[in-house]
């Protein structure tokens, strides 16, 4: 069997058992015996090859002895009242990021209202094609659940979804749901727009995307179907969020990641009541913390913003050292839990053919979703990269490399780019599959150039002086070709091909990525999430949120200071 469809089955079968063993988790959590029974627990997931690994308490109990008693000791003066609409698990670091965010803001004198989903949507942004609540039958109980005793142990103000449902006219709902069940294609759902002039389908386009972990959506009854839910569903949450934007007298919202339908549509009710929104992601390993006003963090659109900002910057010897020792980390597995690429195995090539080299990243990459400037998707991308080989380049081979994290990394992929392009070889076309333990850059070192959708690779190729050529939108199309059409794009290919190379502008691509990768985005310090286990492990001087909060206390004040106060 391939290691995709091993992995395809392994992520089946750890759902089933964790159907099977949610409920003994949950018993054991709510008698407290899971310390008791943790240790062996923990033996049993790792004979049966689970990654996951329990604590001795699950986190939200963990959260909730931190902030003890934290927000009923707060006494706001209500400069401005904050949103903190919560999308995610109870036990995921997201939310114990929001509740020190909230804890920090609260103290600066502001008040801070979570809006927690309780299980209100038939369909929500945790679920993915193979992880729905079918799939799972416990996921949002797993997910929600124990809110309530956060609330009753910290004191955080919080509310549920389902106590705003009273907001949501029967009669208008009936109406968006009848006009969503005559639509009869995809392309209809995207384009949909309520009777009340909302563009629900454009809003939950990222979503439907990674839902399917594809960069395109087909036309199938399945997707057609599930794009309605989407549609039902945040037509409810837009009329709650822009009641509650309007009734609470709301300054700033802060979301997660801002791309998925809820949240995309939150941002869009507070931007029609010109209410800023904020939102974060995690970028350079699971501590980075970056993000952004009115915008997607994980785009990492802050050229404009470096522009603004580097006639007031330095940029020294020491600085430029440390952006080439990420990198370097990158290589070699120490930045990530994962090691992509195995350096012991040596490419089998003809050194007297010259290559390029093409980069794909992965489906399910938020960084990639919906972000197409000139081809429908990426796999179209390469699709007509190949097809135009095939038909017009003759002195380059084509090296494709299929991205490894599409087997590798602990959420992996389940559709990838080998199922749905045609790869057969040819006398100038090479694949290297996600499962190929190839090394990715050495493929980059033979490279005469490199051609990437928006892969970090491309970014690493030009700071070793090979150009360029990059189809999608990326962090480093400022420092590379990156062309604004499909004709442009395969012109540049033929102008590359003919020797013809721009000057690469190294030393401002350094300064660059150090203010993209060490001033925008920041540690946050007090705890460690080994995703490799599945555990988050505090540092052993925490003691209660106070110690969180000092420790992260510059980052915190930089984050207020600049998206909060301005």
């Amino acid at each position: 069997m391939s290691q995709k469809l091993e992995n395809k089955k392994k992520l089946k079968q750890n759902l089933q058992i964790k159907n099977y063993t949610y409920p003994l988790l949950h018993f054991l959590d709510k008698t407290r015996l899971l310390p008791v029974f943790q240790g062996s627990i923990n033996k049993v997931l790792k004979g049966l090859k689970i990654k996951k690994q329990f604590n001795a308490e699950l986190n939200y109990r963990t959260y909730a002895k931190l902030f003890s008693k934290a927000f009923q000791l707060s006494k706001a003066k209500s400069q401005q009242t904050i949103l903190i609409p919560c999308f995610y698990p109870v036990n995921s670091t997201i939310f114990l990021r929001q509740m020190m965010l909230a804890k920090y803001i609260m103290n600066q004198g502001n008040e801070v209202l979570f809006i927690v989903c309780d299980g209100y949507f038939d369909i929500c942004q945790m679920e993915r094609s193979g992880k729905t609540r079918e799939d799972f039958k416990y996921l949002c109980h797993e997910c929600s659940h124990h809110y309530k005793f956060i609330k009753a142990e910290t004191g955080l103000p919080l509310r549920f979804l389902s106590e705003f449902k009273q907001l949501v006219n029967l009669e208008d709902y009936k109406k968006n749901a009848a006009q969503v069940n005559a639509l009869t294609h995809v392309q209809a759902c995207e384009n949909f727009v309520t009777f009340d002039g909302i563009p629900l389908g454009k809003l939950n386009k990222i979503g439907m995307l990674r839902y399917f972990q594809k960069g395109k959506l087909d036309d199938s009854p399945e997707t057609l179907g599930v794009y309605k839910k989407y549609l039902k569903d945040t037509y409810r949450t837009q009329v709650i969020f822009d009641n509650i934007l309007k009734e609470n007298a709301i300054h700033k919202t802060i979301l997660w990641s801002g791309c998925s339908g809820h949240d995309q549509v939150v941002a869009y009710c507070s931007q029609k009541r010109s209410i800023d929104y904020i939102t974060q992601e995690m970028y350079i390993g699971e501590n980075s913390w970056i993000y952004k006003k009115n915008g997607i963090a994980i785009h990492l659109d802050y050229y404009q913003d470096w522009l603004k900002d580097n006639e007031e910057l330095s940029f020294s010897e020491e600085q430029k050292q440390k952006v080439l020792q990420l990198f370097s980390g990158m290589k070699s597995g120490r930045t990530f839990s994962v090691t992509y690429n195995d350096s012991s195995k040596k490419l089998a090539l003809d050194e007297q053919k010259k290559y390029v080299v093409l980069f794909t990243n992965m489906n399910f990459d938020m960084y990639v979703l919906g972000r197409n400037p000139i081809f429908e998707s990426m796999k179209d991308w390469i699709r007509e990269t190949i097809e135009f080989w095939r038909n017009h380049v003759d002195d380059y081979t084509l090296i494709i490399r299929a991205h490894p994290g599409e087997i590798k990394l602990v959420t992996a992929s389940t559709d990838f780019v080998s199922e749905v392009v045609d790869l057969k070889e040819s006398d100038n076309i090479i694949f290297y599959d996600s499962d190929s333990d190839v090394n990715s850059y050495d493929l980059m070192n033979v490279a005469s150039y490199v051609l990437t959708y928006s892969s970090t690779i491309g970014a690493e190729a030009l700071l070793s002086d090979i150009p360029c050529i990059s189809a999608g939108e990326t962090m480093y199309q400022h420092f590379c070709t990156s062309p604004k059409t499909k004709q442009a794009y395969f012109e540049s290919i033929v102008a590359y091909n003919q020797g013809q190379f721009p000057e690469i502008d190294k030393e401002n691509l350094l300064f660059y990525l150090h203010y993209l990768m060490f001033m925008k985005n920041v540690e946050v310090r007090g705890f460690k999430v080994n995703r490799k286990l599945g555990k988050v492990e505090f540092d052993s001087a925490l003691s209660g949120y106070n110690d969180l909060l000092q420790s992260n206390e510059q980052v915190l004040q930089n984050f207020y200071e600049n998206r909060i106060i301005n």
